[in-house]
């Protein structure tokens, strides 16, 4: 390093270059995270760990809640989850995740589920769709009147048929 002769500078001289040994004497502390009295700066303890300033964390405890270790303390903030699809039919929520998770989106139709654009028919007389939306849309047969007096319901048949 060149030897300055601060005794041949000027008094303003000195003064600036003063100045700017102790900023840089103050921005290396600050960088390698000591005070001026030499002592370790503030850090945050959680989960059984130590946490040293601008470090982000998870508490263990509860996986929604992310903190950051600052000079004050640890500063946290719960994490929100967005709501599910409508259409969601299998949900799942595991231990290290915040959120649940939607992992099958269909329909579910008087406790049956079907695939989303999969067409079924629960009865002789409904027609159903799985629609895009997670809603099961139906079309029930209407069945004209007979021509006779005691019609019969046959297996696998929606109206009625006459005997003869």
């Amino acid at each position: 390093m060149p030897h300055v002769c601060i005794g041949r500078l000027s008094l303003q001289q000195q003064r600036s270059l003063s100045t700017a040994l102790w900023a840089l004497l103050l921005c290396t502390q600050a960088a390698l995270g000591f005070s001026l009295a030499g002592q370790q700066e503030s850090t945050c303890e959680a989960n059984g760990s130590i946490y040293y300033l601008g470090e982000w964390y998870f508490l263990d405890s509860d996986p929604c809640t992310q903190c950051e270790c600052t000079a004050e303390g640890s500063v946290c903030a719960r994490t929100e989850c967005t709501s599910l699809p409508a259409a969601c039919i299998h949900v799942s929520h595991y231990p290290t995740d915040c959120c649940p998770r939607c992992e099958k989106i269909g329909c579910e139709y008087r406790g049956v589920v079907y695939e989303l654009g999969q067409n079924f028919q629960p009865s002789e007389c409904e027609q159903c769709t799985c629609d895009s939306d997670g809603i099961a849309r139906c079309l029930v047969a209407d069945c004209a009147p007979p021509p006779c007096v005691n019609p019969v319901y046959q297996p696998g048949k929606c109206c009625p048929e006459c005997k003869e």
